[in-house]
């Protein structure tokens, strides 16, 4: 006889009566007990898949995260797709993320573009998001950048041009 539980339920190869349990002759009758453990393992089988999502959620984040942090931003986007295609109840997050390295300033790729439209998807099809707030806000900070990257182009061109009209006084200059 074994006792498996400290509840009094002894498991025993016979055919007598187990206490704790509804055994006569080697035939079981089911009880309270075996329906409780019907309904544990029902509820396994149901937690397992959602820990195995969470699980590959988690390596591929994990992974996207490692090639962010040595600069391997398109390495980075690629994982977070995939995270989008088999994960779609992290796209918040994850649009979230690739918003952050498409506005990167070391991605010598860094598309603007892009990186508004995953925060504007995210906050447009995920209002309850724990990441719109700060999604709008990266919207923000973008299009004032947008806008000072045109200010400094603008400005740049009017340099360049004043610096071809001074050399053309300079040359005017060493010709008298």
């Amino acid at each position: 006889m074994v006792d498996i539980s400290g509840r009094g339920l002894v498991l025993r190869s016979s055919s007598t009566l187990i206490p704790g349990t509804k055994t006569y002759a080697g035939k079981r009758q089911r009880g309270q007990g075996e329906y409780l453990r019907l309904v544990f393992v029902c509820i396994m089988i149901t937690i397992m898949p959602i820990c195995g999502c969470s699980y590959g959620v988690s390596v591929l984040s994990q992974e996207a995260n490692d090639f962010f942090n040595q600069g391997k931003y398109e390495a980075a986007l690629s994982n977070y797709e995939q995270i989008i295609e088999k994960h779609p109840e992290v796209a918040d997050r994850i649009l979230f993320e690739m918003g952050i390295i498409y506005a990167h300033p070391r991605n010598e790729q860094k598309d603007y573009q892009k990186a508004l439209r995953c925060f504007q998807k995210l906050v447009r099809d995920y209002p309850d998001s724990e990441y719109r707030q700060d999604s709008q806000m990266m919207i923000l900070q973008i299009h004032n950048v947008i806008i000072k990257d045109k200010i400094i182009a603008a400005q740049q061109t009017q340099i360049e041009t004043s610096r071809q009209k001074v050399k053309g006084k300079e040359n005017e200059i060493s010709a008298l």
